[in-house]
């Protein structure tokens, strides 16, 4: 009996080691491939980045995936005791378009962070991309663990219809959610590849339409141009309350996973433009067209009565609600809201989350004790001509202007500030006097301006709503620029746009704005540069004399901290964290720093001469 036992375990196990070794083998001869959330810096030795072709795990064929990836945040491999790690997660309103990564939420959060909290050592990582969504998000949980953040900042909700594996996407995987769960599983096995590979060669060799999949690549077009599949989703339909299914599900599983690893998870709502942007596809009937064209023609505001029985008529239509809302807008603001608001819902091209989304992680946040609700939408909102959202704070549909970028970044600083996130004592810097040092420049306008100019310029957005685009042309170092008349900024805008080289013109602009003498934008970008490239001290030593020249005490103390910190042994660095700290009224840290420095450099008269003065 026992030894037929022993044969029917040995049975059953076979296949499992057989399968064990296929799976060895195929790795050993190096089949297939594996794209990790993080690798190392090949230009910053014990430094890790988010991998630029992470997006490509996602898909079979890597031709096939969109041309989007994460940004370049720099961090150490090994964490220091010291330091406290945020990871930032989400799509392309979390990763910055189309600022990039210093207009972000990210790098906006983290210049709050730097005025209110000099002396701590805060590490701030995205692995926010355009075209991702909740699938992406539950596929790097497990990684972004491992890395040891101390919090975890969520801005997302907009692509799960259109976004990589939305329920509406060309990027879509067949099965639904389920068989969407069971890729991101397998996905990295080789056996599975084999699979996936044995598939696609035999849908070659029968002639399958494997065409229509590769149609989106067109470079020419935008990614949103290339991901409607299905075009049309009707409020209330199965696929709309597929998409809702899908975000909730996953962003249990994202909470569930966090939470069991005891990391803090801080959860925003999200926000799109409503008063400004025109629904993108509504489809009317003949009598909501007719509907339409009589509130066109009305001199007057209506009432909150006729608009609801003018709604009634077609009460799906987008068009219509927004037609309504437009003539509530002036004199009945808080019901023109529910009017924009359904318009946004109804909207059946599905690139703005419609309310549900927001009900959705409301109610998760308060289903998990260390999840915080951050209501980023109420502070936009709140920023607002009767609370509602428009061009002031968005671009077009749903990217923010550098004013919404900053006041995402705002709400996530006071859900860290409320909930005791740092350890030191705050620096008191007014709301006024930090949008002052918000990280966007003149030339990140510019470039803003133009990718604007390029998603507006294609479908689906109608031509008379595209943004100006700025004509680039290889022959000619100009660009005409409606935001900026100054040539050597525009140049330099020019440059970055067609080299992509951010390191070099950056510098570049650093020296032309201190030349200009405009030490604020001066001292922004010298300090965007060290952000950037943790070993560039001489872009910390810059900004901090730069900031210390205009007065601004925190950020000066910052980037000087960090100066002296990698280069101790240099008195001037020394000194000028002295000067910094005695001008912030820390005069036992600035004869504490004095002291340090005449310790290692006990015949330096001027430290001697500025402790005796200070001691007076």
């Amino acid at each position: 009996m026992k030894q037929k036992f022993i044969f029917y375990i040995i049975a059953i196990c076979i296949p499992f080691l057989s399968l064990a070794l296929l799976e060895g083998g195929l790795r050993l001869f190096k089949y297939g491939h594996e794209y990790p959330l993080f690798i190392k810096s090949t230009a910053f030795e014990g430094y890790l980045q988010p991998n630029p072709n992470v997006i490509k795990r996602f898909f079979h064929q890597a031709e096939l995936a969109p041309n989007v990836s994460p940004d370049t945040f720099l961090f150490q491999e090994t964490k220091l005791a010291t330091t406290k790690r945020i990871v930032v997660m989400g799509g392309s309103t979390a990763a910055g378009f189309p600022f990039g990564r210093f207009g972000s939420p990210t790098g906006m959060l983290h210049q709050r962070i730097k005025q209110h909290y000099p002396t701590e050592d805060i590490e701030l990582i995205s692995v926010a991309m355009a075209s991702i969504n909740s699938y992406a998000l539950v596929d790097f949980v497990d990684e972004v663990i491992q890395i040891k953040p101390d919090a975890v900042l969520i801005y997302a909700g907009h692509n799960e219809y259109l976004g990589v594996m939305g329920v509406g996407s060309n990027y879509a995987s067949k099965g639904g959610h389920a068989a969407n769960l069971v890729f991101l599983s397998l996905k990295n096995l080789r056996i599975f590849q084999v699979f996936q590979d044995g598939l696609y060669a035999l849908s070659s060799l029968l002639m399958l339409d494997t065409k229509d999949s590769l149609n989106h690549q067109n470079s020419s077009r935008t990614v949103m141009a290339t991901v409607a599949k299905e075009k049309s989703i009707v409020y209330g339909s199965e696929l709309f309350e597929a998409g809702i299914s899908q975000f909730k599900n996953n962003l249990r599983m994202i909470l569930t996973t966090f939470t069991a690893n005891d990391i803090p998870v801080f959860l925003s709502s999200i926000a799109s433009n409503e008063k400004d942007h025109i629904p993108f596809e509504s489809t009317d009937s003949p009598q909501t067209l007719q509907l339409l064209a009589k509130i066109k023609a009305l001199s007057a505001q209506i009432e909150v009565a006729q608009a609801q029985l003018i709604q009634s008529g077609d009460p799906l239509s987008a068009n219509l609600a927004f037609a309504i809302a437009t003539r509530l807008q002036a004199g009945q603001s808080q019901y023109a809201k529910n009017f924009f608001q359904d318009a946004r819902d109804f909207d059946e091209l599905r690139f703005r989350a419609p309310s549900e989304f927001n009900h959705v992680i409301k109610t998760l946040s308060a289903e998990f004790s260390q999840v915080v609700l951050v209501d980023a939408e109420a502070q936009i909102r709140d920023d607002s001509v009767d609370q509602l959202i428009g061009k002031k704070h968005m671009l077009e549909h749903l990217h923010p202007t550098s004013r919404g970028y900053f006041l995402i970044a705002q709400a996530f600083f006071q859900a860290l500030q409320a909930n005791a996130f740092f350890d030191t004592d705050k620096v008191i810097v007014h709301q006024q006097d930090a949008w002052k040092n918000q990280t966007n420049l003149d030339v990140d306008d510019i470039i803003a301006a133009q990718k604007v100019g390029l998603l507006t310029s294609d479908y689906p957005f109608k031509k008379d709503e595209a943004a100006v685009v700025f004509a680039l042309n290889d022959s000619s170092t100009d660009m005409v620029s409606a935001l900026n008349n100054d040539i050597q900024i525009t140049n330099i805008a020019y440059q970055r746009l067609k080299t992509g080289n951010w390191i070099d013109t950056q510098s570049r602009l650093a020296s032309v704005l201190q030349q200009q003498q405009k030490w604020r934008e001066a001292a922004i970008a010298l300090g965007s540069l060290y952000d950037a490239i943790p070993n560039n001290i001489d872009a910390a030593r810059g900004a901090s004399l730069l900031y210390l020249r205009i007065n601004e005490l925190s950020l000066a103390h910052y980037y000087a901290l960090r100066a002296y910190r990698s280069r101790p042994e240099d008195a001037n660095f020394g000194l000028s964290l002295a000067e910094i700290l005695f001008k912030s009224g820390n005069k036992a840290g600035a004869i504490s720093m004095l002291d340090e420095v005449i310790s290692k450099h006990p015949d330096m008269q001027k430290a001697l001469s500025i402790k005796q003065m200070i001691n007076q």
